[in-house]
């Protein structure tokens, strides 16, 4: 009975120690969703384009105050596999970067699956079209 006692004590000790979850709640609320504003159009499938690529560069335009970054840039592939679709290589995708408006972000050199649309000035993608490292 004895032997059966030092061991229970130690984890007694051990789970005292642990951090209260409520606690834990208090110092970290919930952040709310920063996609919860974003309106996801229907793509046509046939139209969406895959690739794996690895970012190399951005083409980063001024906004309307002629000091901060526009809301739309383009994020520069180097192509390492085309899935679906014909893509050049190097690869010029424009997207949004808030994430209101459906934008993304890429790292510089990290590789990613990107799927894009074609439209009138290129390539898009968008958190909808879902690209991910």
């Amino acid at each position: 009975m004895a032997v059966s006692l030092l061991l229970i004590i130690p984890f007694l000790a051990q789970a005292s120690s642990l951090p209260d979850v409520d606690a834990l709640a208090m110092k970290h609320p919930p952040r709310p969703d920063p996609y919860a504003k974003c309106v996801c159009e229907d793509a046509d499938a046939a139209s969406v384009m895959s690739f794996v690529g690895i970012v190399s560069d951005a083409q980063v335009l001024l906004g309307e105050d002629g000091r901060s970054p526009a809301a739309r840039q383009a994020t520069i592939f180097r192509v390492v596999k085309t899935v679906k679709g014909e893509v050049s290589n190097p690869a010029r995708v424009w997207h949004m970067t808030a994430p209101e408006e459906c934008g993304v972000t890429f790292d510089y050199g990290k590789r990613y699956d990107v799927r894009v649309i074609a439209v009138e000035d290129g390539l898009e993608t968008s958190w909808c079209l879902k690209p991910s490292p």
